[in-house]
């Protein structure tokens, strides 16, 4: 069995059941946000509904520095066990607004990345509505080799995915 799966013959001491079997990565201190997702689709896809169930599950997740954190939450589960586990993980390990912003603007140029990849890693650091933003194009403009900005040049800055679509072509 990997590391990093729960076992279904574990029996959950709640219920005297057994946990389905649920196969996740460990915890990604750099994107709660994005890890929380992914347990949640794989919840979904299992029907696993029981907070305690799924604070158990994302429990075997954490990396034991992770876990100290949060530790009275998983020793004194509160009434809604996953949702107080998420929520202080989260609160944990989510970026500020300026820190966000820092590293956007000390991103590294396109390097080895596709553009539509530079795109994504750009927006992973904003907020939805800085996406359609002229700044946030011109940000994503100066991080590609000035041969390909200067055949983007004439191309509107209002669809920066369509600017990274169109430059991974060229």
């Amino acid at each position: 069995m990997a590391e990093n799966e729960v076992n279904g013959d574990d029996i959950n001491a709640a219920n005297d059941r057994p946990l389905p079997t649920v196969r996740l990565p460990e915890f990604w201190p750099e994107d709660p946000d994005a890890w929380f997702a992914v347990a949640e689709n794989h919840f979904r896809i299992k029907r696993i509904s029981d907070q305690l169930d799924q604070m158990s599950i994302i429990s075997t997740h954490l990396p034991s520095a992770v876990a100290r954190r949060v530790k009275q939450i998983l020793i004194r589960p509160p009434a809604e066990p996953y949702t107080a586990l998420k929520a202080a993980l989260i609160h944990s390990h989510q970026m500020t607004p300026y820190q966000r912003y820092d590293r956007l603007f000390a991103m590294e140029p396109l390097g080895g990345r596709r553009p539509v990849e530079l795109l994504d890693d750009m927006a992973a650091l904003v907020e939805a509505a800085d996406l359609e933003s002229p700044l946030f194009a011109m940000l994503f403009l100066r991080r590609l080799p000035e041969k390909i900005r200067v055949q983007l040049a004439k191309d509107p800055l209002t669809d920066v995915r369509a600017l990274a679509v169109r430059a991974d072509k060229l």
